[in-house]
Order: C-alpha cells, then sequence, then structure tokens
C-alpha cells in the first residue's frame, strides 16, 4: 500500500489527476479488511472491440497524460499494459494495478523481480537474461524514470491502435524488440504515429520522455 500511498498523497488538491487512476478503497466485512476499487463499466483496454478512431485517439492521449501525472509525482508504474488500463462508461481512462509500481526515490530500497515480457523496457528484460553482478545498480537506474513507462506506453498504443499482440515472444530482449518493431513498421498506417511508436521503444538513452511523446502525440491528431 505504500506505493499507492505515495502516488495518492501527491496528487492531494488536483481532483482531475486523482480521476486518472485506480485508488484502492480498504473497506470492512465480516471477514475482515478487504480492498475493492472504482467500479469501471467498460472493463480494461485488453477486452475493447469496435473502438472508433476518434476513441482511439482519445484513449491514447489520457494514457500519456497519465504517465506525465506520474511523471511529476515523480513516479514509475512500472506495470502498464492494456489489462491494466481501466475505462468507463464515458471511455475515461483510469490506470490501475500498483503493485510493483516505485515513487522515483534514490534513497528507498527496490526488490527485482521478474516482469511480464513484450511491454517491459528491453534494457530492463535484460538485466534478467545477462545475470549482470551490477544488476540492481542498473535496476534502479532504469526504473526510477518515467521513460520506464514509456516503452510500455508505446508497446500499449500499438496495440490500441491495431490490436497488435505477441501472445508468445521469445525469451530474448533483443528478439522481442525486433518483433514490437516490425509490427510497428507493418501494422501501423500513419506514417507519424509510426515514428512516434519507433521514438517510444527505442534505447534508453535515446527515448522520449512522456512530455515529449504526449506533445508528438497531440501534433499528430490535431492535424
Amino acid at each position: 500500500m505504500e506505493n499507492i500511498n505515495y502516488l495518492r498523497n501527491a496528487l492531494t488538491g488536483d481532483k482531475d489527476a486523482l480521476s486518472m487512476f485506480v485508488f484502492p478503497k480498504a473497506i470492512q466485512t465480516s471477514d475482515g479488511e478487504i480492498l475493492s476499487s472504482h467500479f469501471c463499466e467498460r472493463g480494461n483496454l485488453q477486452q475493447q472491440e469496435n473502438l472508433t478512431q476518434k476513441e482511439k485517439v482519445k484513449i491514447g492521449q489520457e494514457i500519456l497524460k497519465s504517465i506525465c501525472i506520474m511523471q511529476k509525482a515523480e513516479f514509475t508504474h512500472r506495470d502498464l499494459k492494456p489489462d491494466n488500463i481501466l475505462l468507463t462508461k464515458d471511455l475515461q481512462v483510469k490506470i490501475s494495478d500498483f503493485g510493483i509500481s516505485t515513487s522515483q526515490n534514490p534513497e528507498k530500497k527496490h526488490v527485482l523481480k521478474k516482469y511480464p515480457p513484450i511491454y517491459t523496457p528491453t534494457e530492463v528484460q535484460k538485466l534478467f537474461t545477462n545475470k549482470n553482478p551490477k544488476t540492481n545498480e542498473f535496476w534502479n537506474k532504469y526504473t526510477l524514470d518515467s521513460r520506464y513507462d514509456v516503452f510500455s506506453a508505446g508497446v500499449t498504443l500499438l496495440f490500441l491502435f491495431t490490436g497488435w499482440q505477441c501472445k508468445y515472444p521469445p525469451k530474448s530482449p533483443d528478439k522481442q524488440l525486433n518483433i514490437i518493431k516490425k509490427a510497428i513498421d507493418e501494422k501501423v498506417p500513419n506514417s507519424e504515429l509510426k515514428a512516434l511508436l519507433h521514438k517510444m521503444i527505442a534505447p534508453f538513452g535515446e527515448r522520449l520522455n512522456p512530455q515529449e511523446a504526449l506533445q508528438e502525440y497531440d501534433k499528430i491528431h490535431q492535424q
């Protein structure tokens, strides 16, 4: 709960920002305390069918706005994917599942865990496959930066606009990245959106930050 409370406290007073996240509420039952969350009538992004282009553009914009909000709060979600993006009946985006999220606090110790492939940045995946003795040092460097979430959002936008998924990704991080790049090139018809997605999954040092990604996204869809 500490990570959730950190973000909630950081956004206190900003109702618009708070509305973009699903913060579990503790409620008392006869069996003790359990967690419940806001009800999102449309379910998650993974479950959506027949969205219009206008609806997809709106959802994509809100996903990127949520990352910008988390960046401002010095917070990294670390598990953005269609399953964790909930939608209200009006298609308002609400980010959920903060189980492996973290504040960007260099003094805080972060536990290295295994994360879902494809939506996880390539540089983070390599920490698991290379067994680098400095794994935790690099882990803190990469996961305490909002560009981690930008990579995940890039792959999520690929799914949003094309329906592309990779159910059985190869174990090699580089091969996974090549599959994503190929899907962007072959599935995304808009050349500008295609270029943006490539920038969002670029190597860590070259990757767009959340504000840059949102600005480019808005520019593409204002035309």
